[in-house]
């Protein structure tokens, strides 16, 4: 029976896979044989065909991009994610390798700790596969996946971070080095971190975005001379080059600022829900970030007044704004400050209805919004991304509300110019004192109050940090943090506010 569940499933036979599922005859996850794959399906990617107990059906429909046979045997089937085949891969594994996004976001919540981070035959993960395949949105979906391994070495010792750094693969290190759990310390099976794998390719673009979260530049120089000298000289060339063009003052390295047509904002609180806690302490945030926004020559548009509104509402207030951008057409830069109840790439609506960060992000892409082609866009995300909580020691209730809700939810797209500050790092909780607001926005407040005149964007957002790094809360047997996350999509120049 599970060799023909399996048949029905390469045959892309959706209504004879739920019938055969609606029989309830036969276990869903009992394994058969490989069956002859289709002839597109390259011979580099196809699968040892060893035994009759080598695969199950839903490894099968990842294997071959089948998403509504995925979603169905998930569903109806009870589907187990975590069987390997006999190369000892599961169905996510599958999924990435043939860059199936869809079926990744379905697959990556329901895979196990253990299977997840589990190494195949050819000694590789699922994150090194989403690397070596250079697929920047199944990255960024793996790395918000709970219990994923984001400093997991492969049996040739290479983490994702340093294998990135050996292709050069820029898009894939600016995702890897945005997330918090990956450790720019950790050496791959020879012994070199990954700035130093990218000197001993000469890659230089990698090295410019390494360079700036290294402490100790030259103490890295330094070991790597004992490996590899040319390398390590290639490195300390490249060191004295970027610090070289730091300390010139060249318009070509800054977004062009006219400080007469600065730009448009917009703050977008939802403080009222059908069926969700009302977010006390918000109408503080918007005093605070109207005044963070006008500091830097920023029009402000607050939406909605009464700080409600509905899905079609909440996107209404977005479209009429880049409207609004794209008529003006001369202004320097946007930024949108979106503050409401969230969970894992997404906010919600007055009416419990999702609203996905990423469709907000497309809103300003540049055939979307030409007005601001190739300028800064500036968002600032008040959510929650999860109901973790950064724990110092112990656990207890707080006095601080939240902005969570339960929801695990994953979609993305690319946008280029983006500068993004969320409130907490992914899958995590964030602060809101019910009368003087969220932690966050009172420390970029801060920062941008005292900062802004003479700092980039990217120092601001750094600052913020460090001085959000102070906030402590404390409870009976715990004291809890608070680490905000910074995103950059194509964000390629300093910002410098007039």
């Amino acid at each position: 029976m599970a060799t023909w569940l399996i048949r029905l499933c390469s045959q892309h036979d959706l209504n004879g896979v739920t019938r055969f599922l609606q029989q309830g005859s036969s276990d869903v996850n009992e394994k058969g044989a490989w069956p002859e794959l289709p002839d597109y399906v390259a011979s580099t990617k196809r699968p040892k065909r060893s035994g009759s107990k080598s695969t199950t059906a839903l490894i099968v429909a990842a294997r071959l991009g089948y998403d509504a046979i995925v979603d169905v045997l998930l569903r109806l089937g009870n589907a187990d994610a975590n069987i390997t085949c006999c190369c000892g891969s599961t169905a996510l594994y599958w999924a990435v390798l043939i860059n199936h996004k869809k079926i990744v976001a379905m697959l990556s919540p329901v895979t196990g700790q253990v299977e997840i981070n589990a190494l195949n035959s050819s000694g590789w993960s699922s994150l090194h596969a989403a690397v070596n395949n250079d697929n920047q949105e199944i990255l960024q979906i793996l790395l918000e996946t709970p219990f994923i391994d984001a400093n997991l070495a492969s049996d040739a010792g290479e983490t994702p971070l340093t294998l990135a750094a050996s292709s050069n693969a820029i898009y894939l290190l600016q995702v890897l080095l945005s997330a918090s759990s990956v450790d720019l310390n950790k050496r791959n099976g020879i012994g070199d971190l990954a700035i130093q794998v990218a000197a001993k390719h000469e890659h230089s673009e990698a090295i410019k975005i390494m360079l700036p979260l290294i402490d100790s530049a030259n103490d890295i120089v330094d070991d790597l001379k004992r490996r590899d000298f040319d390398a390590a000289k290639f490195l300390e060339k490249e060191i004295r080059r970027q610090q070289t063009i730091l300390s010139l003052s060249s318009p070509l390295k800054s977004y062009p600022m006219d400080p007469a047509n600065v730009g448009h904002a917009l703050i977008i609180n939802i403080e009222f829900f059908e069926t969700m806690d009302r977010r006390r302490g918000s109408v503080r945030d918007v005093e605070l970030m109207t005044e963070v926004f006008e500091s830097i020559g920023l029009e402000v548009t607050i939406k909605p007044k009464n700080f409600e509104a509905s899905k079609k509402e909440f996107k209404m207030c977005l479209e009429a704004f880049v409207k609004k951008i794209n008529h003006d057409g001369d202004k320097s830069m946007c930024a949108v400050c979106i503050m409401s109840h969230g969970s894992s790439g997404c906010v919600f609506a007055s009416d419990g209805k999702i609203i996905y960060v990423e469709d907000i992000f497309s809103m300003f892409s540049g055939k979307k919004c030409p007005a601001l082609a190739d300028k800064p866009k500036f968002f600032v995300i008040q959510k929650c991304r999860g109901k973790k909580r950064q724990i110092v020691a112990g656990s207890k209730t707080h006095k601080y509300q939240r902005d969570a809700m339960p929801t695990k939810l994953v979609k993305k797209s690319v946008c280029n110019n983006f500068a993004i500050a969320y409130a907490t790092i992914p899958d995590h909780t964030s602060y809101r004192h019910p009368e003087n607001g969220a932690v966050f926005i009172r420390s970029l407040y801060k920062v941008f109050m005292e900062h802004s005149g003479r700092c980039s964007l990217q120092d601001l957002l750094t600052l913020t940090s460090a001085d959000l790094d102070n906030f402590e809360k404390p409870t009976p047997k715990t004291v809890e943090k608070q680490t905000c996350g910074v995103e950059y999509r194509g964000f390629s120049k300093a910002l410098f506010f007039p």
